[in-house]
């Protein structure tokens, strides 16, 4: 990573570079953690900043996750016992957190995956951002309330025409059967912004935002100008 030894967490563009490069991976060195990690997690730590927005950065945030339960797990205390007093005069011995015996590692690995596996099935929330082509333009400045309102029901057609077609008909179902579409128009452009839920696993690829988007573009292109996602966030 060419920035590493001078990273600024503060910094949107080292950022984004933080979640480009780690998209697609666990770790950045190979595929197991390493001082490479660790000394990336000490400059967040020094810096004294916020975690990484999920919504902006999804793959550095998930990266501070991970490294910041495993350093949490290396530098916790070990298997501790103290006296507490009873409600009469017998002492009684409890047991402080197990963190650091094998026990209490087997078992925080074991809470680690049932909380990973929630996470890919639990809904996530995407919006996206569509521009559809106006192939009705014209210079009379007099019509722009007119304008707007026929750009207005045009994108609304033009996005059930989308929903509708661009999709494969097994991926529609999916859609259908597992999405809320809540439409709204952005007035005085042929903007519509949608918000679904996707309730399969975030893993499937028919579900990616991505791949839905490059669908989109590749099977209406006289309908649609751009498309974006503008958020996701696992709800």
């Amino acid at each position: 990573m060419a920035s590493l030894r001078q990273f600024d967490f503060r910094n949107m563009y080292d950022l984004s570079y933080l979640n480009a490069f780690m998209a697609g991976r666990s770790y950045i060195s190979d595929s197991t953690f390493s001082s490479a990690d660790s000394d990336l997690w000490t400059q967040w730590q020094e810096q004294q900043v916020d975690v990484p927005s999920a919504d902006r950065y999804p793959h550095a945030y998930r990266w501070f996750v991970h490294i910041n339960a495993l350093m949490r797990l290396k530098n916790s205390e070990p298997l501790v016992y103290r006296l507490t007093s009873g409600l009469g005069t017998k002492n009684t011995i409890t047991q402080r957190k197990r963190r650091h015996s094998g026990e209490s590692l087997s078992q925080l690995k074991k809470e680690a995956s049932e909380r990973a596996a929630r996470r890919e099935t639990a809904p996530v929330l995407f919006t996206i951002q569509i521009i559809f082509r106006n192939n009705n333009d014209d210079d009379d400045d007099d019509d722009d309330d007119d304008d707007d309102d026929a750009k207005s029901q045009d994108s609304r057609k033009l996005w059930e025409k989308v929903k509708q077609t661009a999709l494969p008909k097994e991926m529609r179902m999916k859609w259908g059967e597992f999405s809320t579409w809540m439409p709204t128009e952005n007035s005085g452009s042929a903007i519509l912004q949608t918000t679904f839920v996707s309730r399969v696993s975030t893993t499937d690829q028919a579900m990616n935002g991505n791949n839905v988007i490059r669908h989109i573009l590749q099977t209406h292109p006289d309908d649609v100008e751009f498309c974006e996602i503008i958020s996701q966030r696992a709800l």
